[in-house]
């Protein structure tokens, strides 16, 4: 991974990471991450089923 893909693949953690009162930061860490992962996910997912006339619809 690159300094740069690093520093990405941080920020993107970062934006999920809250800690809860009784939860340790290696433990927000792991949750972050893991939610990060799961709507990263979702939306390829989304990505890869949209057609091309969905497309043309809701890009207007």
């Amino acid at each position: 991974m690159t300094q740069i893909e690093l520093k990405n693949a941080a920020w993107r953690v970062y934006g999920y990471f809250f800690p809860r009162p009784c939860e340790n930061d290696e433990s927000a860490f792991k949750r972050a991450k893991a939610e990060l992962i799961t709507n990263l996910e979702k939306d390829l997912s989304n990505v890869k089923a949209i057609t091309f006339d969905q497309y043309i619809t809701h890009h207007k």
